[in-house]
């Protein structure tokens, strides 16, 4: 269950920055179903920076708000997105995935670019889905 904190207003959106500082901090985003969408809100740019951090990123059920763009990367951690909804682009075309990569459950909205990617350890996409 995830510590509740102050937020602030950005652009209409429910931006929580505790939540970013835990996640650069290696800690888990894990957002039970009863909080509301608006505060599940995780933007990709969040992700980026993790992870070309070689910060594990470990997230469930969030709505991954703006594009996320990890094209050309090195990604050296887990990534961990479990049971998210990706509502921008995702682009992860020509990068490395040094360990696994986890997307059961997932949900893109939008398109997705993989083209020369390559799982060392594999990608796990258990009922994800594009709509």
């Amino acid at each position: 269950m995830l510590l509740h904190s102050a937020s602030t207003q950005l652009h209409g959106q429910v931006w929580n920055e505790s939540y970013h500082e835990l996640m650069l901090a290696g800690s888990p985003l894990h957002f039970s179903r009863g909080i509301p969408a608006e505060m599940r809100q995780v933007p990709g740019s969040w992700i980026e920076e993790a992870a070309k951090k070689s910060i594990i990123v470990d997230i469930d059920n969030a709505i991954i708000s703006g594009p996320l763009n990890l094209q050309h990367a090195d990604i050296q951690q887990p990534l961990i997105l479990a049971n998210c909804t990706f509502a921008g682009h995702v682009d992860i075309s020509d990068s490395i995935f040094e360990s696994e990569v986890l997307v059961s459950g997932a949900v893109f909205l939008d398109t997705v670019i993989a083209s020369e990617t390559l799982f060392k350890h594999g990608i796990y996409a258990s009922n994800a889905q594009s709509r």
